[in-house]
């Protein structure tokens, strides 16, 4: 996550001395703060269902045996 810090502060620094009356600073951080939210939200997500899955799948197996 502090990646995406870094690169939108480079990216706001970058368009502020190309075009100085820019407020990038304002979509760019939440924009990237809102994907790295997402992203996280996810795979936690399919990473428990994955592992509910596999805990089903040998809850199966056992009374099958």
């Amino acid at each position: 996550m502090s990646s995406s810090i870094y690169y939108a502060v480079e990216l706001y620094m970058t368009q502020k001395y190309f075009q100085p009356e820019s407020n990038l600073i304002k979509v760019i951080i939440p924009m990237w703060w809102t994907a790295m939210l997402l992203v996280t939200y996810f795979m936690r997500r399919v990473l428990t269902e994955f592992f509910v899955m596999q805990s089903k799948a040998e809850k199966t197996r056992d009374a099958l045996t």
